[in-house]
Formats: structure tokens, C-alpha cells, sequence
């Protein structure tokens, strides 16, 4: 099982634990869980990619954090919020803590979304 699986189905949003970083991925995670229905309409799927495990929403996994730093070509350490999009490639990436609605007005800029919504009408 590999991110592949999700392409052109999902955007991701992989969250990393950053060393020595306040506030830590588990309040980053918080942030995006507040706004559930947003998440869904985006088709957004949470990882978050602790050393010992990566985790889709709170579900352990069998993908690999090192393969996925390695295909996504992530300098290290990683930042601690990445967002692919449904195409596979890199939309965003940042090394603090992302407001949710700054993700959220991103994706819906992007031209898939606006054709998602335009379909959704």
C-alpha cells in the first residue's frame, strides 16, 4: 500500500512531528478535525507520519514514512504539514502550524476543485 492508491480520488494531507516545534502535529491534526465537513467536501484523507507509524485519520497503516519522503523527493527533516493534490503532486508545504481555512481556500482555488464545485451546483 503505497499514496498512489488515493490519486486523482483524494487530496492528502500528510502531517509530520516536527522535533523542538510548539505547537506539536497532534494540534495541527486538532485544527483540521474541528472542521470535518469541510474535509469531506474536499475529499481531503489526514496521514500523519509519526517515526514509528503512519496513520490515515487515527487508523495505523502499512505505508512507510521513509517511501513516502523518498517519492515526494522531501528534504529532511520534512516540513510539517505537506498537501498533494488529487494529481499527486505537491500543492503546499510548510514547517508551522497551517491555519485549516488557508488549506481550505487553496484547494478550493485550485482548477479541479472549481470544477468539483461546479459540478457539485
Amino acid at each position: 500500500m503505497n499514496l498512489e492508491t488515493y490519486k486523482w480520488k483524494n487530496r492528502l494531507l500528510l502531517i509530520f512531528p516536527q522535533q523542538n516545534i510548539i505547537p506539536t502535529q497532534s494540534e495541527q491534526y486538532k485544527a483540521f478535525q474541528a472542521t470535518p465537513e469541510k474535509i469531506r467536501d474536499r475529499d481531503i484523507l489526514i496521514f500523519t507520519l509519526t517515526t514509528e507509524q503512519v496513520y490515515l485519520f487515527e487508523d495505523k497503516t502499512e505505508i512507510s514514512r521513509e517511501q513516502v519522503i523518498k517519492k515526494l523527493d522531501l528534504e529532511s527533516p520534512p516540513p510539517m504539514l505537506v498537501l498533494i493534490g488529487k494529481d499527486g503532486g505537491i500543492k503546499y508545504r510548510s514547517r508551522k502550524l497551517v491555519d485549516p481555512l488557508i488549506i481550505y481556500e487553496l484547494i478550493d482555488s485550485m482548477p479541479m476543485r472549481q470544477q468539483e464545485m461546479k459540478n457539485k451546483r
